[in-house]
């Protein structure tokens, strides 16, 4: 090795001037510096060269050039190298000159770094360097790699360099051809700036003339600005002549815009024949972004099928289906035999403007894009643009602007594909996870001037739809129209997300005179139209570029005048007792019909009501039914309806909708209640018009809504939940419980999953009772295994856990008609608890709801909570009191479309003994003040993101409560949840209230979830999350993943495939920022494997989409995939961007501080597992990095856990 080195640089103390010399067998492997001819950061040496020589059969590169400026390299013949060619180093090396060199194989290494595992015959990590007239031949990689940093790397580094925006010197005049890869390489960033580092002005870096043939690609330039590539010759290379990836920060198509041009590329040549090279598959290939030009370029001989001059960049991992939509310029082009001039693989792919007519044939300004059900009559076939799917061709009138969206709402509609509408016709957009902007979203391209109409497959029946997106390229003129469906008039109307609001325009928008978010009511449709205009709305000079418009879509409806919530006017608590004077519903002499439609008990003799009929109870009026009753149209209580209370008593109540405003419902009372049988019936589809009882939540329809009292007190039937006493067996009829019940025969009744399978939970009829009140005969047999285990641990710990049974039966239900669509629509009756408006009254309502059936109820993807359909939701009613005595007891909810209940600005409710099977979404969520969720049963949340086969991925719980405050939550059991059993706020450390205790999750997918996204307030820098008991969860038992500390108390841990795994974040490491976190693990238990674990049984379900749609939540596992009690602390300095990436993944630094601590802990029963598995009480996190913050262990407990099976340590990760 040949080594130039100054003691002090730009002194010139160091000169050395090769010429003519052969160099061989030189470099040495696996040795960092030690190259054949390295100049070692001695600044300027403009006095010295290498010149002539030839250096062949090296182990470590040719000429590496390090921290070294103005050096020449000149007339050098380099064969045979072992990774990078001529080199330069760090980033800072400036004004170096090679020319007239010529590199032929240069190959990879592996004994060096990874930039030598994939070579370049010139390597530069500064582009202000002269490259010109070398060529470059028959490498494994790349001719030329220009590969910048942010700064220099190494010793030279320096946070006033900034070589990715540095302006290219000279690059002219090359070639390079028979590499592996490229020709020429542009990766990753370069966004060349006038003024480096503080610029902001893109500088066009202009390439000019490289001859490149016979390579993967000609040349590839990944994610960079300004680069134009100049008078290239791009011949028979495999996948592309050029290819971008992506451009971005550049002019829009001017003459400094990114381009090709006064180029030939050649698809396919009698030299190299096609059985070996094939054509070309695309001349250019477009990278996704804005302004790239193809200019004065000749495409040849693309006339096979597999080949054309143009087609569309794809990015493996960032995106590579359903994106592009941006619009490319060309002109004076010409094609040579070379009849193919695109391929498009989907609709919105791409668009060319042929601003000469050069392209299309016709004149200049005609467009290409892929045909679609939208667009104008008058645009024409364009066979030759329609290698892959049909391409048309449009007249210049018309322009298309790129369209991109995310964040929507409802958020149900998350994982839909859309449609849109416009006056020519109906075009798709596919739903992606993976997008250039907007992700995980939607992206289509809209014409200039027309009126779009937007709706979701499978979900037409939304409306108020809300979305941040952005419109792209609005010339001042520019405009387009979108409409959407609303249920009435917004009162609040914004494209910033509600920072402004903008008034509706008076009559119809002329887009001559608007401006950007003007919007018009159609009452008749009740649609919003509104306009997105290249007119902006502040007071300034319009730009002479195109812009861009920023949706934040924001409409809305308020509940209240001026959106301001009403003081509530009830002041006394609901009469307990029937007054003296009352009415009866059988009295035909009460009735007459009002004005407005309804027939009401105001005196009259029209009669009692019959099929069909709207009823109207008058206000401070008190009705009885004491007989059945017709079914009816409307039934709008603005008095009393009372149901009389009668052991035989069978009442159906059956209606479209059952509107109580400032009336009063009462099935039973609290001290007698009801005891014969009484259904509540609603009628309803997705057409099914809505009803609007004032200013208020949007009701809908099949709804109850109640603004005034609502009493169901069906009869007490005691316990609603227990757990088996005894394992009940596959192919049993007979099940036995662990505590007496007063269920009955004929009850239906669900028993929870075991296993880790969701999915076995199941539900019977009960055909017997014995008189123990605790071993039930079932009117089938079990189709699966449902466990109890029983045992007693050495220290005294009692393991006790079992398939959950809870009851669904109850004597007063409230039921969703069914209908032909029934299942597919997942539309079942609702239940509004709210406070309205109407002819300046308020109305605030409340519901007593106990012992109470509720079935088909609850309207799938109306989630939100200013618009929650569940199957009993309460919204904006203030805090529970002896005046609004709400409270939801002993009910049952059971094959239902949505969440079973929601609280929404309601304090102190209490939601106790309730059982709910087969939710879709939550199970029960709230986001209110000390709501109380005690002794509750959830069986069976089915994720609705992957529910009737959706793609949806988002992350619900049986029980929901991140956004609540105070919460209390004792002896709840969440079993077979497809995604979280408990997604709920923390509580913080120094909180020694016991809010949460006894709470468990049997059989789920994951157990108690913290997300790096969850954002809540407490008074330390510490959360803690006590008293769980998780079992049987197929991933993880426990998982949290925030920025505060954490406590892990008084948790039991059994059999789960990770019990706790703790990710603490922040604060930056590259910044040097330093922080005491900690996580402390006190006080619990963790089980690995019972005697009852079956490893037959005890699997991952198999073809089950909900499991593989969840794949990055699998945890992480022991040797053979067996299961950790306790996974090692990761401290890092960002998020993972879980639950979206692996939740046990790595992707940031360490945090340079963190501790965990574990402290009077037991781990039991770890060791040898199933078919060779391992399960280990505590390991290190597969997918963390190899370093491991410090771990602090005092008075731990080992039970039947060998020596061998207490900790596992994976392999350090040597990629």
């Amino acid at each position: 090795m040949i080594l130039i080195h100054s003691p002090v640089k730009d002194t010139q103390e160091v000169k050395a001037r090769l010429s003519y010399v052969e160099v061989t067998f030189a470099g040495q492997a696996y040795r960092l510096g030690r190259y054949p001819i390295h100049f070692h950061l001695n600044g300027d040496m403009s006095t010295s060269y290498v010149r002539g020589c030839g250096i062949h059969k090296t182990f470590n590169r040719a000429v590496n050039i390090h921290g070294v400026h103005n050096m020449l390299v000149e007339k050098t013949v380099i064969y045979d190298i072992m990774g990078g060619a001529f080199f330069l180093e760090d980033g800072v090396e400036t004004g170096n000159t090679f020319q007239y060199n010529l590199a032929i194989f240069v190959r990879e290494s592996t004994s060096l770094l990874n930039d030598d595992v994939t070579p370049a015959s010139f390597w530069l990590t500064n582009p202000n360097n002269t490259v010109q007239h070398n060529a470059a031949a028959g490498g494994s990689h790349f001719g030329f790699w220009y590969r910048m940093h942010s700064h220099p790397d190494g010793p030279s580094f320096d946070p006033n360099v900034c070589p990715d925006k540095v302006p290219l010197g000279i690059f002219f005049n090359n070639s390079a051809h028979s590499f592996g890869w490229f020709g020429l390489w542009v990766f990753e960033f370069y966004f060349p700036t006038v003024g480096g580092c503080e610029g902001t002005e893109p500088a066009p870096a202009v390439f000019e003339r490289l001859f490149a043939w016979n390579n993967e690609k000609g040349a590839e330039a990944v994610n960079v600005g300004a680069l134009q590539f100049k008078d290239f010759t791009l011949v028979q290379n495999k996948l592309a002549g050029y290819e971008g990836k992506k451009v971005n920060n550049v002019a829009l198509w001017t003459d400094d815009s990114p381009l090709i041009r006064d180029s030939l590329i050649v698809g396919r040549t009698t030299v190299i024949r096609d059985s070996v090279q094939g054509c070309t598959q695309g001349g250019i290939v477009f990278p996704y972004g804005r302004g790239f030009r193809a200019i004065n370029t000749r495409f040849v001989n693309f006339d096979v099928s597999d080949c054309a001059t143009f087609r569309w960049t794809r990015i493996t991992g960032t995106c590579s289906q359903f994106c592009g939509g941006f619009t490319y310029h060309a002109q004076q082009l010409k094609f040579v035999n070379a009849a193919n001039k695109a391929i498009y693989e989907w609709e919105w792919e791409g668009i060319i403007l042929d601003t000469d007519g050069t392209s299309t044939g016709k004149g200049p300004g005609w467009t290409v894009l892929p045909s679609s059900g939208t667009l104008p009559s008058n645009c024409e076939s364009a066979p030759e643009f329609s290698i892959g799917i049909p391409a048309s061709m449009c007249p210049p009138q018309h322009k298309w602007h790129r369209f991109a969206f995310n964040n929507i709402k409802p958020e149900s509609l998350e994982g839909k594909n859309f449609t849109f509408t416009n006056e020519y016709g109906t075009s798709h957009g596919p739903y992606a996870k993976k997008r250039l902007t907007h992700k995980p979203g939607w992206m289509c391209a809209l014409l200039m001037g027309a009126t779009y109409q937007f709706s979701f497959e499978h979900g037409s029946q939304f409306q108020n739809i809300s979305f941040t997106g952005q419109f792209y390229d609005f010339d001042s003129d520019d405009y387009l129209f979108l409409k959407v469906d609303v249920a009435t008039k917004p009162d609040r109307f914004s494209i910033n997300g509600g920072a402004t609001f903008i008034n509706a325009t008076d009559g119809v928008i002329d887009p001559d005179t608007a401006i950007n978010g003007d919007w018009e009511w159609d009452a008749t449709n009740t649609t919003v139209r509104y306009i997105v205009h290249g007119r902006q709305r502040a007071k300034r000079a319009m730009s002479s570029y195109p812009v861009d418009r920023k949706y934040s879509l924001t409409l809305y409806k308020c509940f209240f005048k001026d959106c301001i919530p009403p003081p509530d006017p009830n002041t006394i608590p609901p009469a307990s007792a029937r007054p003296q004077d009352v009415d009866f519903w059988h009295d035909a002499n009460i009735w007459n019909m009002t004005t407005d439609g309804y027939l009401s008990n105001i005196g009259g003799s029209s009669g009692i009501p019959k099929d069909m009929s709207n009823v109207n109870i008058a206000a401070d009026t008190w009705m009885v039914v004491e007989a059945p009753i017709a079914k009816l149209g409307t039934l709008l209580l603005e008095g009393v309806l009372e149901f009389n209370n009668d052991l035989d008593a069978v009442y159906h109540i059956e209606a479209d909708y059952i509107v109580i405003r400032g009336g009063r419902l009462i099935i039973g009372w609290p001290d007698e209640p009801f005891l014969g049988q009484a259904s509540i019936t609603l009628r309803g589809n997705h057409d099914t018009p809505y009803f609007v009882p004032g200013e208020g939540p949007d009701l809908g329809s099949k709804a109850i809504g109640v603004y005034g009292g609502l009493d169901l007190f069906g009869k007490d039937v005691g316990r609603t939940w227990t757990q088996l006493a005894v394992t009940a067996n596959v192919g049993s009829n007979k099940i036995k419980l662990a505590d007496p019940v007063q269920w009955q025969t004929g009850d239906d009744i669900v028993i929870g999953p075991t296993s880790y399978n969701p999915w076995e939970t199941e539900s019977f009829r009960i055909t017997a009772v014995a008189s123990d009140n605790v071993t039930l005969t079932l009117n089938g047999t079990l189709k699966y295994k449902h466990l109890v285990h029983q045992e007693t641990l050495s220290n005294g710990y009692q393991i006790d856990v079992g398939a959950a049974v809870g009851l669904l039966t109850h004597n007063i239900k409230v039921i969703g008609q069914d209908y032909n669509n029934l299942y597919k629509e997942s539309f079942g009756a609702r239940i509004l608890v709210a406070t309205l408006q109407y002819k300046e009254r308020t109305f605030t309502g409340y519901a007593r709801l106990s012992n109470v059936e509720f079935y088909h109820t609850g309207q799938e993807g109306f989630t939100e909570d200013y618009d929650p359909r569940f199957s009993v939701a309460y919204v904006a009613t203030g805090t529970v009191s002896s005046i609004k005595p709400s409270k939801v007891f002993r009910c049952s909810f059971h094959n239902g479309f949505s969440t079973a209940i929601g609280a929404f600005g309601i304090g102190s409710l209490e939601i106790s003994e309730n059982v709910v099977f087969g939710s879709i979404g939550n199970g029960i969520r709230t986001s209110s003040n000390d709501t109380r969720l005690l002794n509750n049963l959830v069986a069976l949340m089915v994720h609705s993101g992957t529910y009737q086969d959706r793609v949806g991925n988002y992350w619900e719980a049986g029980i929901e409560a991140m956004l609540a405050k105070e919460l209390v939550m004792h002896g709840n059991l969440v079993t077979g949840s497809e995604r979280l059993a408990y997604h709920v706020v923390p509580m913080d450390c120094e909180d020694k209230s016991g809010r949460y205790s006894n709470n468990k999750a049997f059989a789920n997918v994951q157990g108690v979830v913290v997300f790096p996204e969850d954002q809540f307030n407490l008074d330390s820098e510490c959360a803690k999350l006590a008293n769980f008991t998780t079992w049987k969860t197929h991933d993880f038992g426990l998982y949290y993943q925030n920025t505060l500390s954490l406590v892990a108390e008084n948790n039991v841990y059994i059999e789960n495939q990770n019990g706790l795994l703790t990710m603490v974040l922040r604060p930056i490491t590259t910044r040097h920022e330093f922080a005491n976190k900690t996580v402390d693990v006190l006080d619990s238990i963790f089980i690995g494997r019972t005697s009852s674990f079956d490893c037959s049984k005890d699997v991952s379900p198999a073809n089950d989409l909900n499991f593989n749609k969840s794949n990055n939540a699998r945890p992480s596992l022991a040797p053979g995939k067996g299961s950790v009690g306790l996974i090692f602390p990761n401290f890092y300095q960002a998020t993972n961007m879980a639950p979206g990436k692996p939740w046990k993944g790595c992707m940031a630094y360490n945090a340079i501080g963190g501790l965990m601590r574990i402290s009077g802990n037991t781990f039991a029963k770890y060791g040898a597992g199933c078919k060779g598995a391992h399960n280990f009480a505590v390991s290190t996190n597969i997918g963390n990095d190899d370093g491991q913050h410090p771990v602090e262990a005092t008075t731990t407990t080992w039970i039947d856990t060998d020596h061998g099976h207490k900790v596992f340590y994976h392999r350090p990760n040597a990629k």
